[in-house]
């Protein structure tokens, strides 16, 4: 760390924002490396951050070395904390790439290599700091930093205490702006009719919405979920413009006409589970339910590349192609259903 060596055992946690590393850490000799910055962190407790530090991350089993490693320095007890900003932003690292396996987390560096590294929300080390923090320091951390607020007037006592525990154990779950787009294991793919294509024209959209549209394209292709397409070999559908109640406009294709009528009996078909059968499942003596909304749902799967071009739509001259299933298709719900039964089947 700028000329001096530390050896320190870190915890992963994606629920973090920053790098966290304790000033009692930090030999005096170092302290003058610190660069001030006024920062307050809410994680557990309020901590005030004295400044920033640089150095080199090593990784013990298999001496892999982080060069350029920030870490905000704060005056706590805290263990040393690597977040969110270096699993998802160092260029050694794959985009996207950690991915949590029992109390490890594996990353895949650039070159193909894995890493394992122990995993904050799993062991008795957060544990130990989950308890010294009050439930009330925990609700305005989950509404603060994670966008998850608890209802007070429902729950109390012990039955809150757990509550919040809970959902703070498992704040990296829910998702909030600018975290990345989650992935399912298996890609989709979009069989077709031997020798069948189908292409609609594209439809005029009202001048006054282009810009909105525009920008909407370039986040969808900025957040990997459309590409370009250099060829839709046959293949087109129209984009569809729909107003949202919020006012805002949501971007569609239309493969009523196109694609969906070249799909074969090839096709995922994965029945939606049925409200009696889910109820009949709950055990006697339950007084507590809940449902869970996964963020932007179809978009969790890729599809496979050999059929993207099958997607495709034109906008402002330019041709694209869905990486990640649009609504739309005929099977979008079916093989969305078939990935949350098989996430959840060793449940």
């Amino acid at each position: 760390m700028q000329g001096f060596q530390l050896k320190f055992r870190a915890l992963c946690d994606s629920g973090a924002d920053k790098n966290i590393l304790p000033l009692n850490l930090l030999p005096p000799a170092v302290h003058r490396l610190i660069k001030p910055v006024n920062m307050t962190f809410n994680g557990c407790g309020s901590m005030k951050s004295v400044g920033t530090i640089y150095g080199r991350l090593s990784h013990a089993a298999t001496s892999h070395k982080f060069d350029n490693v920030t870490f905000y320095v704060v005056k706590s007890s805290f263990p040393p904390i690597i977040g969110r900003e270096f699993l998802t932003s160092h260029p050694d690292l794959a985009q996207n790439s950690f991915a949590l396996e029992g109390p490890r987390l594996k990353l895949t560096l650039t070159n193909g290599q894995q890493l394992a590294l122990p995993w904050a929300t799993s062991g008795r080390q957060a544990q130990s700091l989950l308890k010294t923090t009050s439930t009330a320091q925990l609700i305005k951390d989950l509404a603060t930093n994670h966008h998850v607020t608890v209802d007070t007037t429902l729950f109390k006592g012990a039955d809150l205490d757990k509550l919040v525990n809970l959902l703070w154990e498992y704040r990296d779950i829910f998702n909030k702006d600018g975290d990345p787009i989650g992935q399912f294991r298996d890609m989709v793919r979009i069989p077709t009719i031997a020798g069948l294509t189908k292409s609609q024209r594209e439809r005029p959209i009202p001048k006054h919405q282009h810009a909105e549209v525009k920008a909407q394209i370039d986040s969808m292709a900025k957040d990997g979920i459309i590409e370009p397409c250099p060829d839709g070999k046959g293949f087109h559908s129209p984009l569809v413009i729909v107003k949202k109640k919020t006012g805002g406009l949501r971007i569609c294709s239309d493969f009523k006409s196109s694609l969906n009528q070249c799909l074969d009996e090839t096709t995922d078909i994965w029945p939606l589970p049925q409200m009696d059968h889910l109820f009949a499942n709950i055990e006697h003596g339950h007084r507590i339910f809940t449902s869970l909304d996964v963020s932007k749902a179809y978009w969790n799967l890729l599809i496979d590349p050999r059929d993207r071009h099958k997607t495709n739509f034109t906008f402002d001259n330019k041709c694209w192609m869905y990486v990640r299933l649009p609504f739309g298709l005929k099977f979008s719900g079916d093989a969305f259903c078939r990935s949350i039964s098989s996430m959840l089947d060793s449940v």
